[in-house]
C-alpha cells in the first residue's frame, strides 16, 4: 500500500488512484473499508519492528504522529459507515441526507490517500535505512478539517432521519386515531417524539397555575386558532375575545391557540408570553415541528400574508373547526367557515346560543371557507 517513490510529491496521489482504479466496481464504503483492511495487516507486520527502532525521541514523536492521523482516518471511516446505515430508499424525504451523500466520494478519497501515507511513513519509520520520515502534517489538518466538517453533518443528518421517523409515527397514530375529539387532539396537538426533547406545553390561561386536563374538550367545539409569531395581531385578539366570553360562559366551545414556531431560541419565548398575556384561552407552547409539516401538507398551512387559502384570511391566521356531531353542527355547517377571521367571528357568535347537547360522541368535523363540509375524521388521514 505504501508508496515506492515517497519523495516525490505526486506518489500519495498516483498510488491511490492505483487502489481507486482496482475498487472502481464497488461503492464508497467498499473502498475504505478494503484500504483499512490492508493498512491494518501492514501495520501489525510492522508492529513490533516499529517499537524496536523508535528508540530516538524524534522517531518517537514521528510514531505518535503517525498513530494520530491513522486515527483521523478511522473516524472518518466510521462516520462514512454511519452515513450508509442512515440511506435509505426514499431520498426525497432526506434532503440533507442526499446532499451529503454526494460528499461521500470527497471523504473516502482522504482516507484512502491519508492511509497511503501512513503506510508509507510506516516503512520508513520501520526501514533499516536512515531515511528521514515523511511530514504528515498536510494530511492531519486535511483530515482534522474533514472529520469536523462530517461530524456536524452527520448529527444533521441523523436529527433528519429521527424527523421522518417522527413524521411517519405521527401520521400512522392520526390515520388510526378513534374518532374522539379528544384522541384527535392528543395524537395530533400534544404529539411528542424523541426527535424533539420538548415536548408540546398548553397552558389554559395566561397565568399557567391550572393544569390542562383533556377530558374538558369531550362533546366540545374545539377552534384552533393558528398563526406565527408574527402574524397575531391586537385586532385578531380583540374579534376573538368578542365572541370568547359567549361561547365560555354556555360552555360549547374551546379555543387553542397554536403559534407555528420552529425555533423557540432567541426571543420566540419572550414574543410568545407577551401574546400568551393577551389571550384568556389555550395556547400551544412547543408545537412539533412535525406536525407543523403536516399542517402544511393536509391543511394547506403556509403562515405567510400573501396566501390566501380556505383556510387563512389577511392574517395568516387558520381558524380550524374541529368539533363534536351535535345539532348545532349542522347549522354550522350550512354557514361554512369563512375566510377572514372577522368572518369567522360572525359564524362563532351563533354558537353562543344556548342548545342542549342531544350527543357527546366527538365526531372531528373541519369545515372550509366555502358553503360545505371538507371532510370528517378522515381530513386527519393521510
Amino acid at each position: 500500500m505504501s508508496c515506492k517513490s515517497p519523495g516525490d510529491e505526486n506518489a500519495f496521489e498516483s498510488r491511490t488512484e492505483e487502489i481507486l482504479i482496482k475498487l472502481s466496481s464497488y461503492p464508497c464504503e467498499v473502498h475504505v473499508v478494503l484500504a483499512l483492511a490492508v493498512f491494518a495487516l501492514e501495520y501489525e507486520e510492522c508492529s513490533s519492528q516499529l517499537s524496536k527502532k523508535s528508540t530516538s525521541l524524534k522517531r518517537q514523536d514521528a510514531v505518535v504522529e503517525l498513530n494520530n492521523l491513522v486515527n483521523q482516518a478511522l473516524q472518518v471511516i466510521e462516520h462514512i459507515l454511519e452515513l450508509e446505515k442512515l440511506i435509505s430508499g426514499d431520498r426525497d424525504s432526506e434532503p440533507k441526507l442526499a446532499r451529503v451523500i454526494m460528499d461521500t466520494p470527497f471523504y473516502a478519497y482522504w482516507s484512502i490517500i491519508t492511509l497511503v501515507a501512513c503506510a508509507t511513513e510506516l516503512s520508513l519509520l520501520t526501514s533499516d535505512e536512515d531515511i528521514k520520515s515523511y511530514d504528515l502534517s498536510h494530511f492531519s489538518h486535511k483530515m482534522g478539517f474533514i472529520l469536523n466538517k462530517f461530524e456536524g453533518q452527520l448529527t444533521i443528518c441523523q436529527q433528519e432521519k429521527e424527523e421522518v421517523r417522527a413524521k411517519k409515527e405521527l401520521w400512522k397514530l392520526v390515520c388510526t386515531a378513534p374518532p374522539k375529539i379528544t384522541e384527535v387532539f392528543q395524537r395530533l396537538v400534544l404529539f411528542k417524539h424523541k426527535a424533539y426533547p420538548q415536548p408540546p406545553i398548553i397552558s389554559v390561561n395566561p397565568t399557567n397555575k391550572e393544569v390542562f386536563n383533556i377530558n374538558v374538550l369531550e362533546g366540545k367545539w374545539v377552534l384552533f386558532y393558528i398563526s406565527s409569531l408574527d402574524n397575531v395581531s391586537d385586532q385578531d385578539i380583540s374579534c376573538l375575545k368578542e365572541v370568547y366570553e359567549g361561547i365560555e360562559k354556555h360552555n360549547k366551545c374551546v379555543i387553542v391557540w397554536i403559534p407555528v414556531v420552529e425555533d423557540w431560541t432567541g426571543g420566540g419565548k419572550e414574543q410568545f408570553k407577551e401574546w400568551r398575556s393577551k389571550m384568556p384561552w389555550y395556547a400551544v407552547q412547543y408545537f412539533s415541528p412535525t406536525v407543523i409539516g403536516y399542517l402544511e401538507q393536509r391543511w394547506n398551512f403556509k403562515g405567510e400574508e400573501e396566501e390566501h387559502s380556505a383556510w387563512f384570511g389577511t392574517t395568516a391566521a387558520a381558524i380550524a373547526l374541529l368539533f363534536a356531531e351535535i345539532p348545532e353542527a349542522r347549522e354550522c355547517r350550512a354557514k361554512g367557515l369563512s375566510r377572514t377571521l372577522a368572518e369567522a367571528v360572525v359564524v362563532l357568535k351563533s354558537l353562543t346560543r344556548p342548545q342542549p347537547f342531544t350527543n357527546t360522541d366527538a365526531t372531528p368535523v373541519l369545515l372550509d371557507g366555502s358553503n360545505k363540509q371538507v371532510c370528517s375524521h378522515s381530513i386527519l388521514t393521510v
